[in-house]
């Protein structure tokens, strides 16, 4: 028996025997019966059946952008939500538990875009070793332990605490689409033009010590179009 969503799917992550699947969706169809059933956002599917597994409902009032397991079988869940399961603190990131849905009680990131009415968003989430590295359009990021600190839409979390990392806090001028992180570079693409004052049109090559771009690279040159933001960058790895 084979499931589907109906709409956008923007991200997929697996945990065990169970792929869970995000983005602008309000529906999953049953292929077999045609029934449709009311599951926005976010859900999930037997990796070797296919078949929706509803007993993973968590409430999700936005689309999901992007989706990121642990080591020890959590899901964090990033997009432009404003909470899941109506939990205080979960705008825009949650940790989930990846059976239930619930919300984990010991875990709260949440982020604020100021000087707009827009819904900030988690547009991107990579995970290396305890360090979970959120990228998207947000200028302040607050964690578990009701810290908040300014952010230049990227900022970096501890996987185990959800407490900020106040040494990797750089400043990307534009709206982050995709993070791949590794232990002696952090890559950001995305909409923007400067990274911490410096021109770097699209794609940052960060250091993780201190959210530095990495420095003596040569420059990353590409046909764009000047002065506008019609040239951006989806994805890196």
């Amino acid at each position: 028996v084979f499931s589907s969503v109906m709409w956008t799917l923007s991200t997929i992550a697996e945990i065990g025997s169970t792929i869970y699947v995000g983005g602008k969706f309000t529906q999953v169809e049953i292929a077999a019966t045609g029934q449709r059933n009311n599951q926005p956002f976010l859900a999930a599917f037997d990796r070797a059946t296919g078949a929706w597994i509803d007993t993973f409902r968590p409430a999700v009032n936005g689309n999901v952008w992007s989706l990121a397991a642990t080591a020890d079988g959590r899901l964090i869940v990033g997009g432009q939500f404003t909470n899941i399961n109506g939990a205080a603190n979960t705008t825009g990131v949650a940790m989930l538990d990846a059976t239930t849905g619930a919300v984990d009680p010991t875990w709260r990131v949440n982020l604020t875009l100021t000087g707009s009415n827009d819904r900030p968003i988690a547009r991107a989430l990579d995970i290396a070793g305890d360090q979970l590295y959120i990228g998207g359009n947000f200028t302040r990021i607050t964690g578990t332990n009701g810290n908040t600190s300014n952010a230049g839409r990227i900022a970096r979390v501890t996987v185990s605490t959800g407490n900020v990392d106040g040494s990797f806090l750089p400043d990307i001028d534009g709206i982050v689409f995709d993070i791949d992180a590794t232990t002696d570079r952090v890559y950001a693409v995305g909409n923007f033009f400067y990274v911490n004052g410096t021109w770097s049109i699209g794609m940052a090559p960060l250091q993780p010590g201190n959210g530095q771009l990495v420095p003596n690279l040569q420059p990353w040159v590409r046909t764009y179009v000047a002065n506008t933001r019609n040239s951006y960058q989806q994805g890196i790895l």
